[in-house]
């Protein structure tokens, strides 16, 4: 695990983080940005040198002028000294197909004033899902059996439930809030 040191050095009024990447951003599906932030207390954030994280998303055929595309989210940190998970939620443009450049920047923009800022675990999060594994659909199931009710999943991070829906019937609930982690549970039909 390498940490990124970010330092701003006072001698760029732009200074940021940034990555190109060799295709453009399908935010359809995964559009949330997340990333682990520790901004030190030792920084001057009196004047122009900002607590701020900000990750912006370009289009760099457009070169020099990219950040002329960009969509930003900043976050205000109010807590220093530790680090913190930052999530950067995009979906209100996840029809794009514009982005193939990201851009991470601490401490604002348009400013000389150094500061010293570290990052970790940049990533765009998975969609998480479930998969039902068994039943798959036209069992018979006699009353007065257990039946196991299995499923997959991945970055799922809740609890679920499990219903019962027999033609266009409502659904009938046969358990709530069990852990997905679980990966099964025995149903007493």
């Amino acid at each position: 695990n390498h940490v990124a040191d970010y330092n701003r050095s006072g001698t760029f009024e732009w200074t940021n983080a940034q990555t190109i990447l060799d295709h453009r951003l399908d935010l359809s599906e995964r559009n949330k940005f997340e990333i682990d932030v520790y901004f030190p207390s030792s920084n001057d954030y009196s004047g122009a040198l900002t607590p701020t994280a900000a990750l912006k998303l370009q289009n760099s055929l457009m070169g020099g002028s990219a950040w002329m595309t960009q969509t930003e989210i900043v976050h205000t940190i109010t807590t220093f000294d530790t680090w913190q998970t930052l999530l950067f939620d995009f979906s209100a443009i996840a029809d794009s197909i514009n982005y193939d450049q990201i851009v991470v920047q601490f401490g604002g923009e348009g400013h000389f004033v150094p500061g010293q800022f570290y990052f970790d675990n940049f990533y765009l999060k998975h969609v998480p899902y479930i998969t039902v594994m068994d039943p798959n659909g036209g069992e018979e199931i006699p009353q007065g059996t257990a039946y196991e009710i299995e499923w997959d999943y991945n970055y799922w991070d809740g609890n679920i439930q499990i219903e019962l829906q027999k033609g266009d019937d409502d659904p009938t609930g046969i358990v709530y809030n069990i852990p997905a982690s679980d990966s099964s549970y025995i149903w007493n039909v």
